[in-house]
């Protein structure tokens, strides 16, 4: 028989394997806590920040996490902060030359969150010393106690991807998933900064860099990129922007465009600027659809933005010497920097000179047409009043003296006359063949004794306010556009018929906002416009006598003077319904007052005073008109956004030369529209339906009796797209 175990022999020996196993897992503890303290503290030592060493920021409007981790990548330093709550909250935008800590202070504003020096190592905590983590599946918050433990700082720490600490590996991989995931694009379409693929509008947005790699030098090239948008010139230096098949009619001083203009927030008047060059952007933003409740009633059609580059507080610059054909050189030059501690500035100039391209080859001499000369200076100033008041001031000077208009005969020259009676010079004179058709870069013209130049110079003063839960912001401008032309009315050298086309807007406009900081639930902004406009636009005619030969000269003059004042109330509210989707509503109250007077000189067909003064056709009108949105925004999930709107807008009215007025014109719109990102967003991709329905539609009636066109109301019209 086996003997039995004795019990307590076998209890101590299992008491023995208890306590070893303990003693080593007390010893594994307390080396793997020994180590972790040591990492921490080589890790606290090695984040240790130089306060007052300063770094050039430039952060866009992103989630608080991405800047921190932007910071780390740029300076090398190391954060310690909640990154579940950091991620879920909006930072303020950085730009500027700051230490770390004034430009963790500044990009934290109105977040909840505060940035402290806890043992020479930046921190990140709630200001009530609690952490909001945000709850991915409701889409609320809820409030976590902060714990500064070992383990929570270790989590603070690594979980931020883009440390300084992170593993070669995982840079790498950063890197290599960066250069394979298309830019995100902010706009300020809404008047407030916004990522491109979250705005329930049919939008396209072009970054400074886009513009360079596709070539893009003016806004006229912009028509090549951009869907639905077509751009041309005309004879009195306006631009004729169209969008969806919805622009301007009425070119001349009185009249309104359908796509208005919009230089760092500012509506202009005259499109002049449109044919030139594109110089020192940071991004054009083309918004297709009316906007009549933030952008008002000549939005009609949609809008163009044009936002500049901002002062920076490092020095830097940049210069280019462009050289071509017909003699053409263009230099262009940006240079920016502080001036002071709280004051950059920044500078950008362009300078062309070209030869026409558009041969005279006519006996009595003249210019070539179409040539080159202009110089186009922008400057702006930043001014940090305090550390919630930023002033921005900006002002721009441009001036064409080339003779870029000529008329030009795109069929042989004409075998009958314009009227019954009148002399056909053109057969009198043996005029032959016309040498365009032959050769579209040729024409046979005479030199025009007249001015020729496109002018325009302006001033803004930007002032914005963080007042806590909203910003105020002041936006006043100043802009006078002149333009005068010489023209050969009947292209050819034989026969005098010069015109000479005056055209010139001044114009003030003062807009008000106040902007809701960025929430999660709800964000809104309320708005006052006043525009003012005095206008001149005048056409001379030194033709020879077109009924007898050698009779005396035709001298003809028309014009007209506006002064047109408007006054605009908007706002616009954006509510989200669940954490997946949003209602946005909008409402805006615009009044239009014009004073116009039209006139007329033709001495030979008894067409004066009998002073010998011009025929004064004076006419006054108001209109007013409530226009607005209702839209719905709901998002798929994170990077597919569906959304539908309907919205109205609305066009003055307005006066042809000597002839009643013409109503203004209103639309109803609706559209569809879905914005995607596909394949971790290495795709993007946007479509939107859109049906429009006119009423009193603005459109040209050509007279065929007297030759003459003027803008009539037509009953309606439909746009589908």
């Amino acid at each position: 028989m086996g003997s039995k175990p004795e019990h307590g022999k076998g209890n101590e020996a299992h008491i023995a394997m208890k306590a070893s196993f303990v003693s080593q897992l007390v010893s594994r503890i307390y080396f793997c806590v020994a180590l972790t303290a040591l990492s921490l503290t080589a890790v606290a030592e090695a984040a240790q920040v130089d306060v007052h060493k300063q770094y050039t920021f430039n952060l866009p409007r992103q989630t608080v996490a991405d800047s921190l981790n932007d910071i780390a990548k740029h300076t090398g330093a190391q954060f310690l902060f909640p990154y579940e709550l950091a991620k879920s909250v909006t930072a303020k935008p950085v730009s500027g030359y700051f230490t770390l800590l004034e430009a963790t202070s500044q990009l934290l504003q109105n977040t909840g969150l505060k940035s402290d020096l806890v043992d020479g190592v930046l921190t990140i905590s709630s200001q009530d010393d609690a952490s909001t983590a945000f709850n991915q599946s409701k889409g609320k918050s809820m409030n976590i106690k902060h714990r500064k433990s070992l383990l929570a700082t270790l989590v603070g720490l690594f979980a931020a991807g883009g440390a300084a600490t992170a593993t070669a590996q995982d840079e790498m991989q950063e890197s290599a998933r960066a250069q394979n995931v298309l830019d995100e694009i902010i706009v300020t379409a809404q008047k407030r900064e916004q990522n491109l693929q979250d705005v329930g509008l049919a939008i396209s947005a072009i970054t400074g860099e886009g513009l360079a790699k596709r070539g893009i030098d003016s806004p006229m090239d912009l028509q090549y990129s951009i869907p639905s948008l077509s751009l041309g010139s005309t004879v009195v230096g306006n631009a004729q922007v169209t969008i969806r098949g919805v622009g301007v009619e009425n070119i001349v001083v009185g009249g309104d465009p359908g796509v208005p203009l919009h230089m760092d927030g500012h509506y202009l008047q005259s499109s002049a600027f449109m044919l030139h060059d594109l110089l020192d952007i940071e991004r054009v933003e083309i918004l297709r659809g009316p906007q009549g409740t933030l952008y008002g009633r000549n939005a009609i059609g949609g809008s163009i933005n044009i936002i500049s580059n901002r002062p920076t507080d490092e020095l830097t610059g940049k210069a280019s010497l462009a050289i071509g054909n017909y003699g053409r050189h263009l230099f262009q030059g940006v240079i920016s920097g502080s001036v002071h501690d709280n004051v950059r500035a920044r500078l950008a100039v362009a300078d062309e000179k070209r030869d026409g391209y558009i041969e005279n080859v006519s006996d009595l001499g003249g210019e070539d047409l179409g040539s080159s000369n202009y110089t186009n200076i922008r400057s702006s100033f930043e001014f940090d009043v305090s550390d919630n008041v930023e002033v921005f001031l900006s002002g721009y000077y441009y001036k064409n003296t080339g003779n870029g208009v000529s008329e030009r005969w795109l069929g042989d020259y004409p075998s009958d006359t314009f009227l019954d009676g009148q002399i056909n010079y053109y057969e009198l004179n043996n005029a032959g063949s016309n040498i365009t058709l032959s050769d579209p870069r040729k024409v046979r013209v005479n030199d025009v004794d007249g001015e020729i130049v496109d002018k325009a110079e302006g001033v803004s003063v930007d002032i914005d306010w963080d007042m806590g839960g909203f910003t105020f912001r002041s936006l006043t401008a100043y802009n006078k556009n002149r333009h005068a032309d010489a023209i050969d009315s009947d292209a050819s050298d034989v026969v005098n018929l010069n015109q000479i086309d005056f055209n010139q807007h001044e114009t003030y406009t003062q807009e008000f906002q106040l902007v809701s900081a960025d929430r999660e639930d709800f964000n809104w902004i309320l708005g006052a416009f006043y525009y003012d406009e005095t206008g001149a636009y005048e056409e001379f005619f030194d033709w020879d006598n077109l009924f007898e030969v050698g009779g005396d000269k035709f001298v003809a003059e028309f014009g007209r003077n506006v002064e047109s004042k408007s006054i605009g109330l908007f706002g616009q509210f954006e509510y989200a319904l669940t954490d997946r989707s949003e209602l946005i509503f909008g409402l805006r109250y615009d009044h239009d007052e014009k004073d116009y007077s039209g006139f007329i000189l033709i001495p030979l067909f008894g067409l004066e005073t009998p002073e010998g003064s011009p025929i004064v056709v004076p006419f006054k009108d108001d209109w007013e008109n409530v226009s607005g949105k209702i839209g719905i925004n709901f998002h798929l999930n994170e990077d597919v956004l569906l959304y539908g709107s309907f919205a109205t807008g609305y066009k003055a009215g307005g006066y042809n030369d000597t002839s009643p007025a013409y109503d203004p014109e209103t639309v109803e719109a609706f559209e569809l529209g879905l914005k995607g990102g596909w394949f971790d967003n290495k795709v993007q991709g946007n479509v939107s339906l859109f049906h429009y329905d006119y009423k009193d539609k603005q459109e040209f009636k050509r007279d065929d009796t007297i030759g003459l066109s003027a803008i009539v109301n037509a009953a309606e019209a439909t746009i589908n797209g």
